[in-house]
């Protein structure tokens, strides 16, 4: 009933102010043909729309999947973490999708429950994705939660990079933290949907994402982006905001690619 709240009732605020009147029509009728059990699942519909949008462009992606489902992980603490942080849905139900995109280029990395805690989480939960069939080179802390530990436990479980971080913990937009005698690329979020989004001002928000992006023009420096793929449909209709952000960044000459090639490019 909670996707039926957001599309019917949260969103009737929305109208003529971020939503225009045909989306909340679609939201809602997704909602009662979700409940009804008669459409497919919303959320794939809405990772679709998102891959949609960067291959008109000719543009690649990471997508970071949750690799157990029903699992809250743990806090740095070690102390299990909330109900809501669990993922609904089976990865290995996406593989036959996650095969396809990363075949057509897209890169799969491991958005993690535990691997902050220990070396051997951080392992299970690649060995896990990767054994869909998909290459892993890199790890998102659902939530992103982190330790102390986090950057040698990837470096143990043989991860090439972290992006768990924010631009604003004080990281730079792109970084290689040495441990030891070895070393992790890290790239630091500097843009995410949930924070510009969460007055749900879409001019508001494209402000503040401009601002962040001109920024890092002026420096020279890596922008990462951190997008929910649920949000490209209903009820957060947020796909025009991305493409906005998109557009505006290729029209200003920026080089957008997966994660991994931001790190490969770190390590030249």
């Amino acid at each position: 009933m909670s996707f039926m709240k957001r599309c019917v009732i949260d969103n009737f605020p929305r109208i003529g102010r971020d939503l225009n009147p045909m989306q909340y029509g679609h939201g809602v009728l997704s909602a009662v043909r979700t409940l009804l059990r008669i459409a497919p699942d919303p959320w794939i519909r809405s990772f679709h729309r998102m891959i949609e949008i960067e291959q008109q462009r000719g543009l690649r992606s990471t997508v970071f999947v949750i690799p157990f489902r029903e699992d809250p992980g743990l806090d740095p603490n070690g102390t299990p973490s909330p109900r809501a942080r669990a993922a609904l849905y089976d990865a290995s139900c996406l593989a036959p999708l996650l095969r396809a995109i990363e075949k057509q280029g897209w890169e799969i990395g491991v958005h993690g429950l535990k691997g902050h805690l220990s070396s051997q989480s951080a392992r299970s939960e690649r060995e896990a994705i990767e054994s869909l069939g998909v290459k892993v080179w890199g790890h998102r802390s659902h939530w992103l939660i982190t330790s102390p530990l986090l950057y040698w436990n990837l470096i143990e479980a043989g991860y090439a990079y972290d992006s768990s971080t924010r631009v604003s913990d004080g990281c730079k937009g792109r970084d290689v933290v040495h441990v030891a005698d070895r070393c992790l690329v890290v790239l630091p979020i500097a843009v995410q949907d949930k924070d510009v989004l969460a007055n749900q001002n879409m001019e508001i928000a494209w402000s503040e994402i401009k601002k962040r992006l001109d920024k890092a023009r002026a420096e020279e420096d890596t922008v990462t982006v951190l997008v929910h793929t649920n949000h490209f449909g209903p009820p957060r209709f947020w796909g025009d905001l991305y493409e906005r952000m998109l557009d505006y960044a290729l029209g200003q000459g920026a080089a957008i690619c997966r994660a991994i090639d931001a790190v490969q490019d770190a390590n030249t």
